[in-house]
């Protein structure tokens, strides 16, 4: 039949040992991926009710090209209803808080981007299977 010699069957295991090498990383790297996404798409999740929030508390995230934000940088303004103020109604330069989230940043998550790209990801929904806590 056939004969192998001992330096075949050690290239025939050297190429073997570097085939499943490479197959295991990529396994990693794809289960890695799917995990930074399903984070991607729980944070999505999370900054949507956050803003959902403040605007049913009356508060406002004006778009970019709101006047407002000429000088205030590339962090988000989130401005508080009148009824937050001090003094009540009334004259004033408005209430603000800054929130070090890029606008773009922000606004990439609001528009959908995340839920669009990995909502109906089958990988990602078995990883999210496999990975709830009771």
């Amino acid at each position: 039949m056939f004969r192998f010699t001992l330096r075949d069957v050690f290239w025939a295991t050297l190429v073997l040992g570097l085939g499943l090498g490479w197959w295991l990383h990529v396994r990693r790297l794809k289960d890695e991926l799917t995990s930074v996404q399903s984070d991607l798409l729980y944070q999505a999740d999370l900054v949507e009710q956050f803003v959902a929030t403040f605007e049913k508390m009356g508060c406002e995230i004006p778009p970019e090209s709101d006047s407002r934000y000429l000088h205030s940088g590339p962090d988000t303004k989130v401005f508080y209803p009148p009824q937050f103020y001090m003094g009540g109604p009334g004259p004033h330069l408005g209430l603000s808080a800054t929130v070090r989230v890029p606008r773009k940043e922000l606004r990439r998550t609001l528009d959908g981007e995340y839920t669009v790209r990995f909502r109906h990801d089958p990988a990602i929904q078995a990883f999210r299977a496999r990975n709830v806590t009771p």
